[in-house]
């Protein structure tokens, strides 16, 4: 008997040490479904102990310490049981998986049955759990990636409203408050520089030609005015008193810096009457109403401008003359009428200009200036289409130079 004790001791141990895994359980049954070998030790020596102190046939107790103690010995109930194989069980609701193995080979155990019985855990939780933890690293990668996407997106986008929000400034011929743009993305540096290079452009260009005409063309995308067309326009000439001999006795330098002022002055003031600058001519200017841009009011907004022209060149002309420089005395000639209006010149070079008799009337009325001393001279057709507004002297019929017919001459007083 101590011999038989010894051997299922060792068996035990040997059970112990070759476990599957930490939490497996290592079990021998006799024919009788009894217990006899445990891989546990505890339990093991209390085998060992029960079966000193009775016969072997009343070894058949359960142990509390393992809890799938019972599981497993119904387990040999069943086919698996008899003819040995792997069998799957549940211990309050963990599931189990026990291989049994019935002992065929001769000696003491004989008849018995060997059942290797473990939680389903130990076996497939490290790897649920890899690749529960390999999910999550996944997925914090897709997030930081989404995260990186949506913040290299958002600094695209703010860069292109921001390029876009540019683009419609140059549009508007606004070139205020607009410097460089830098962005950690080399295309979006390439695009600024690009639409840098066009603002400059397009600066330049609304600096020989009338803002309103450049304005149209950059929102039509091309030049709709190359082909001139007759309309109705409002034409204005000026010209200053005596500029050659003011030319001989100050230094280019001055007249050039005076004459600038004088004529961002007037510029200003044109504008602001919906009027347009179409050409400077040396000391001269012709202004235009009514196109490029339709204006119903157009020979009142000349008749305005000219009285505005006046009144701001008389203060001009205080303020020069408070300081020693030289006055400009400006005269003004004004004609309303049919014109053929639009680009005209060669194909590589052409320029917005109005063209026809309207024109060398307004021309004429500003030298007529000489003959009356007066300072804004209006033609008949200004006179009867200004309105109530305005006052007229009327100073009759006058020849003038390279016309066959008179014109009827009048004086814009107020």
């Amino acid at each position: 008997m101590a011999g038989a004790d010894v051997l299922l001791e060792t068996i035990s141990s040997l059970l112990n040490e070759e476990a599957i895994s930490a939490h497996a359980r290592g079990y021998v049954f006799d024919d009788h479904r009894r217990l006899i070998v445990h891989s546990d030790p505890t339990i093991m020596a209390l085998i060992l102990e029960t079966l000193s102190n009775t016969s072997r046939d009343e070894v058949a107790a359960p142990y509390s310490g393992d809890p799938a103690f019972d599981a497993v010995r119904q387990l040999l109930l069943t086919e698996a049981g008899t003819r040995g194989g792997v069998a799957h069980f549940s211990v309050a609701g963990v599931p189990y998986m026990a291989q049994i193995s019935p002992v065929e080979f001769s000696g003491l155990l004989k008849g018995n049955t060997l059942v290797i019985a473990a939680p389903v855990d130990d076996f497939v939780g490290p790897s649920n759990r890899l690749l529960i933890k390999t999910l999550m690293i996944a997925g914090a990668v897709l997030v930081a990636g989404i995260v990186a996407a949506l913040v290299v997106a958002r600094l695209i986008s703010n860069a292109l409203f921001s390029l876009a929000a540019e683009a419609r400034q140059i549009g508007d011929l606004d070139f205020k408050g607009q410097g460089a743009y830098r962005s950690m993305i080399a295309e979006i540096n390439i695009l600024a520089n690009a639409l840098a290079a066009a603002r400059d452009a397009i600066r330049n260009f609304s600096l020989y030609v009338p803002r309103e005409l450049v304005r149209k063309i950059v929102s039509a995308g091309k030049v709709e005015t190359a082909v001139a067309s007759r309309q109705d326009v409002t034409l204005l000439f000026t010209d200053i008193r005596d500029f050659t001999t003011i030319s001989e006795q100050y230094s280019p330098e001055s007249v050039t810096a005076l004459l600038s002022s004088y004529f961002q002055l007037m510029n200003d003031i044109v504008e602001q009457h919906n009027g347009v600058i179409v050409q400077y001519l040396g000391d001269s200017i012709f202004g235009m109403w009514n196109a490029p841009v339709p204006d119903p009011q157009h020979v009142q907004n000349g008749c305005r401008c000219a009285l505005a022209l006046k009144a701001a060149i008389d203060e001009f002309n205080m303020a020069n003359r408070a300081s020693g420089r030289p006055e400009f005395i400006t005269r003004f000639g004004l004609h309303t009428g049919p014109a053929v209006v639009g680009s005209v010149g060669a194909r590589t070079r052409r320029q917005y200009t109005a063209m026809g008799d309207t024109v060398n009337v307004a021309s004429r009325l500003e030298g007529m200036n000489k003959q009356f001393g007066t300072s804004i001279l209006a033609s008949g057709a200004i006179s009867a289409k200004a309105g109530d507004a305005f006052r007229f002297r009327s100073l009759g019929l006058a020849q003038a130079k390279g016309r066959f017919e008179q014109i009827e001459v009048f004086e814009l007083v107020c």
